[in-house]
């Protein structure tokens, strides 16, 4: 199976109201992509870049189209962005897993690597490394981690490439969705 490709392009900003990954109430300035591509079936996506006025920093899925079972990305299964540095910032890779109850949903597990090649057909360092410069390793080799997440597959990348978390998003919340479809 060939690598997938994704077409994002910038649509607008709006300031926002809601809540963080954190719960908290809170305004954001948000801004919206246009997300576009092939798995099986044609998906158009509309992605929110969310930066709150508590720090926080957020990807979050507003519009999916596509698949029936892309409504269960809608509004969940945020990507939480971290700084590293003035220059670097990070995010912990979890993906989708449809859940086999009626009716379907999805949840966010811990995947390796493997699971990328495995189920998807694509290596994910080569896949995130195609949007820009970065690394993708476990928290432990990147981030010096030492605790219970230490193995947890981790990106870092430059601050400025923001097409290496909405890619991020993508592959790991919408694609495995859209295999099942």
């Amino acid at each position: 199976m060939p690598k997938p490709t994704i077409y994002m392009s910038p649509i607008g900003q709006t300031p926002i109201k809601g809540q963080t990954s954190s719960c908290i109430e809170s305004q954001a300035d948000a801004t919206q992509y246009s997300v576009k591509g092939n798995l099986h079936a044609d998906y158009a996506l509309i992605l929110q870049f969310q930066q709150w006025q508590t720090n926080e920093t957020d990807i979050v899925c507003i519009e999916a189209k596509g698949s029936n079972l892309l409504h269960t990305v809608i509004g969940r299964m945020r990507l939480s962005l971290y700084p590293l540095n003035e220059n670097k910032w990070w995010f912990a890779l979890k993906t989708a897993q449809l859940k086999s109850q009626s009716p379907p949903h999805a949840n966010l597990f811990m995947a390796g690597t493997d699971f990328y090649q495995e189920q998807l057909g694509f290596s994910s360092s080569d896949f995130w490394i195609d949007q820009a410069l970065c690394k993708v390793g476990t928290k432990e080799e990147l981030l010096k981690e030492t605790g219970r997440s230490k193995s947890t597959l981790t990106v870092v990348y430059n601050k400025e490439d923001i097409n290496v978390p909405l890619a991020a998003f993508t592959a790991s919340r919408v694609l495995p969705l859209l295999m099942n479809s």
